[in-house]
C-alpha cells in the first residue's frame, strides 16, 4: 500500500518536532528520531540486524525541508546530514511505531555504549601568570 502525501507538514523549531497530518490522523516526530532513523544508505536501522546509532543527536535540529517529487521529503539537519529521503510510507511507519523505534534507539546505548547527549570537549585553561622579581 502506498501512503499519500500528508495534508500538512509543519516543523516546530522550538521543540524540534515535525508534525504530520493525514486526514484525521496527526503525528509528531522529533528531529532526533528522524535523524537517527535516517533512510540514507549509511543508516539502515530498520533491517533484521541489531541497529547501531550515532551518539549525541539529542539537540539536532532540522534546517530545511525539501519536497522530493510526489512521494517524499528530504531533510537537512544542522549537523550537516542531508542524505535521507523520507517517503510518505516511511514517515507513516515511523510515526505509527514511534514508541518502539524510540525504545530501540535508547536501549541500544545500554548495549553498545554511547549516549543521546552530545559530547563536549573539555580542556583545562590556566591564566598566564607573570612573576616579577624585585630587587630590594
Amino acid at each position: 500500500m502506498t501512503t499519500s502525501a500528508p495534508d500538512k507538514i509543519i516543523y516546530h523549531q522550538k521543540d524540534k518536532t515535525l508534525k504530520l497530518k493525514w486526514l484525521s490522523e496527526e503525528f509528531s516526530l522529533t528531529a532526533e528520531l528522524l535523524r537517527v532513523y535516517s533512510p540514507s544508505a549509511d543508516h539502515k536501522n530498520l533491517g533484521d540486524s541489531p541497529p547501531v546509532f550515532e551518539s549525541g543527536k539529542s539537540s539536532v535540529q532540522i534546517n530545511k525541508i525539501s519536497k522530493v517529487g510526489n512521494y517524499a521529503i528530504k531533510l537537512l539537519f544542522d549537523d550537516g546530514h542531508d542524505d535521507g529521503i523520507y517517503s510518505w510510507d516511511y514517515l507513516k511507519k515511523l510515526a505509527e511505531n514511534k514508541a518502539d523505534y524510540w525504545n530501540t534507539y535508547v536501549d541500544s546505548f545500554k548495549t553498545n555504549g554511547g549516549s543521546r547527549l552530545r559530547q563536549i570537549k573539555v580542556s583545562q585553561w590556566a591564566p598566564k601568570v607573570e612573576v616579577k622579581v624585585q630587587d630590594e
